[in-house]
């Protein structure tokens, strides 16, 4: 018993000692941001009436994070990953190209790590993590498409498709369903407050395709309804729960979005495209919005795909 208890000991000191050298790794990898500018991680808060002192559990932090890494399977490939307090969204990927070199930062809002602004800290529950490895996950998961994509098809390829209007629109809704479908199938979550709009996109695009009026582009404009489009029907997807998250009365609007739906499941098995693929697509959704909801005629419609570029 004394020699298990010893071994047990000893399996403990390894972990420990494997896990600070990981911790180690990550340390040069993740910064915490306030008002752009790098910063400590904060060690605990105290509230000034209670006295009462939270600290902050980096290190389990930090494990999940190793975690996900590990899961994504390009953790080697995520040059930075930035816990900013005042980010506006939960989570963003920002991927350069430079010298034919990938360079990937993952951001995440602080407060997904239970830090607010002015430095409050949340006591640490399973639950707040949980929400925090959800918006890392599905950040690996739009870095793991640009790696994949650059990793098949080269430097030029990858940056002829980022830089193309249309291709590139391609591969932001794209990347937003893929997302939301691998987050929704791993964590069955189905979260959101996003709201499918149809009509705002109609009035929006009409007057700019036909007026000139408005203070977007069509391209704009058709980005934010397909974004929410995508998002709900990878929920869908996942959850089958097509009335609560593709719901509409409208004949045209059921068509559009079940053609959507129908070409994000057809590429996302494609996955990684080429430019041409993510054009097609792309143009694809164009004309799927210009004849079912504006009703215009394919040819019509295939002529109005230059005002998107």
């Amino acid at each position: 018993m004394v020699h298990d208890a010893y071994m047990e000991e000893e399996t403990q000191f390894e972990v420990k000692e494997v896990q600070e050298v990981k911790f180690n790794e990550l340390e040069n990898k993740i910064f915490f941001k306030e008002k752009d500018r790098v910063r400590p991680f904060p060690e605990h808060y105290e509230d000034r009436d209670s006295g009462k002192i939270t600290y902050f559990q980096k290190d389990k932090y930090f494990q999940s994070i190793q975690g996900e890494l590990n899961i994504s399977g390009i953790g080697d490939k995520i040059d930075r990953i930035e816990i900013v307090s005042d980010l506006y969204d939960a989570g963003e990927c920002a991927v350069l190209s430079e010298d034919a070199k990938l360079s990937i930062t993952i951001r995440v809002r602080s407060f997904k790590m239970g830090i607010n602004k002015g430095g409050y800290i949340h006591e640490y529950d399973e639950a707040k993590n949980r929400e925090f490895c959800e918006v890392l996950a599905h950040e690996l998961v739009h870095a793991r498409d640009s790696v994949s994509v650059h990793s098949k098809y080269g430097n030029e390829e990858y940056k002829s498709i980022r830089g193309h209007r249309i291709a590139n629109f391609a591969w932001a809704i794209l990347g937003e369903y893929s997302a939301c479908r691998v987050v929704s199938e791993r964590f069955r979550t189905f979260d959101t407050n996003l709201q499918i709009k149809i009509s705002t996109a109609e009035t929006s695009i009409s007057n700019q395709l036909f007026r000139g009026e408005g203070w977007s582009t069509p391209i704009q404009s058709l980005y934010d309804l397909n974004y929410v489009i995508a998002t709900r029907v990878a929920h869908a997807d996942v959850s089958e729960a097509e009335s609560r998250y593709l719901k509409t009365t409208k004949e045209n609007e059921k068509a559009f979005i079940a053609s959507m739906r129908n070409l994000f499941n057809t590429y996302y098995n494609c996955q990684p495209l080429n430019k041409a693929q993510y054009e097609k697509l792309g143009n694809d959704m164009i004309i799927e919005f210009l004849t079912k909801i504006l009703k215009l005629s394919h040819t019509s419609a295939t002529s109005y795909i230059p005002r998107f570029l």
